[in-house]
């Protein structure tokens, strides 16, 4: 089990902000869903995440979430509560004034905390992001946090995507309909998902290498 936070699921459902990303990103991520869907791995969206995300996306893509079996969107409840006020307290009591992290503003620590706490409460094995403060959040609750950095290389001959993995059925060879862009997406308080967690791998260098040829 894995889950996504709201840049992630932009980047997932939008074509234009994957493209916009370069890395042959959008053919990546198809690869990653692929492999998902075909060892079972459900993709949990805690409700935090999935609120940020639905600020200006078209509410139908919520009924296509729903429609996936490998989406499951999860709430922010009371063991999730509980496990928020745990890793606040832990990052009171370390008092870190030099941690980035505590240079965000408090309404978008709570936000990413309680992503993360959704996360953990469910027992993942990975969160998705392109949020650095998220990553950190995770890292701080022993979780692994991908990137762009970490998904699997284009090969050269990419499997057919099936019509029943994610984005829905395609439509004049165009994938779902297309998301605000990610820095557009407000975070309560404010904030705005950016950056991307992990740096770049050599197989994306290579992959870009590829492409250019």
């Amino acid at each position: 089990m894995v889950a996504f936070d709201a840049s992630f699921l932009i980047l997932t459902f939008d074509k234009d902000a994957a493209s916009r990303e370069g890395e042959r990103l959008l053919e990546r991520i198809d690869i990653l869903l692929t492999d998902l869907q075909k060892s079972k791995t459900k993709i949990i969206i805690p409700t935090p995440a999935l609120s940020e995300f639905l600020v200006k996306c078209d509410p139908q893509v919520l009924q296509a979430i729903h429609k996936q079996a490998t989406f499951k969107i999860v709430p922010f409840d009371e063991k999730a509560a509980i496990e928020a006020a745990i890793l606040t307290k832990d990052a009171i009591r370390a008092s870190d004034k030099k941690d980035p992290v505590q240079a965000a503003t408090w309404s978008k620590i709570k936000f990413d905390r309680q992503i993360v706490a959704v996360a953990k409460v469910e027992g993942v094995d990975a969160i998705y992001s392109t949020d650095p403060d998220v990553a950190k959040h995770a890292q701080k609750a022993g979780i692994t946090c991908f990137g762009i950095a970490d998904l699997p290389p284009t090969p050269s001959v990419q499997e057919a995507f099936s019509e029943e993995v994610l984005r829905g059925p395609k439509e004049d060879g165009q994938h779902g309909k297309a998301l605000p862009n990610p820095a557009d997406v407000q975070r309560s308080g404010g904030g705005n998902p950016e950056g991307e967690a992990g740096a770049k791998g050599p197989e994306e260098a290579e992959g870009k290498k590829t492409e250019e040829h």
